[in-house]
């Protein structure tokens, strides 16, 4: 992975952490973005200037599109940060590995699948964890 890919990896990340800091439905939030017209527009392409924005600025582009899907947690309950900032780095990094548009790549690894599998792939490099994943669910073929 370049050193401008692991940026817009981390940029995601940082949104993902945004989604959760403010209480949202992580299962949920991970379909809805990476499904919506923002994501396939403004990610999963070659360039865009949200590559490098930071997570409010984005969020305020595509949250009108999103908002009316989305849920917060009960009860003021909060999806843990750091976990939710890997699993959104670890789905633009498979777009990087695989350029399957992410609202495939959320339908084939779901939000349960990467949650699953977060205690051991955490803890590993970064590619041979998104190396795993794409052969336990065979993404490039």
């Amino acid at each position: 992975m370049t050193d401008t890919e692991y940026s817009i990896c981390e940029t995601q990340s940082y949104i993902f952490e945004l989604a959760a800091n403010l209480g949202y439905d992580m299962e949920l939030f991970t379909t809805v973005y990476l499904s919506s017209r923002f994501c396939e527009k403004s990610f999963d392409t070659g360039y865009s200037r949200y590559f490098a924005a930071d997570p409010e600025e984005s969020w305020e582009i595509f949250y009108p599109e999103i908002e009316n899907k989305l849920k917060k947690y009960e009860d003021g309950r909060h999806f843990r940060g750091d976990v939710a900032a890997w699993i959104g780095f670890t789905y633009r990094q498979l777009w990087f590995a695989t350029r399957l548009p992410s609202k495939e790549l959320v339908g084939r690894v779901p939000f349960s699948a990467m949650l699953r599998l977060y205690p051991g792939l955490h803890t590993i490099d970064e590619e041979m964890a998104v190396e795993r994943l794409v052969e336990m669910y065979r993404l490039n073929a």
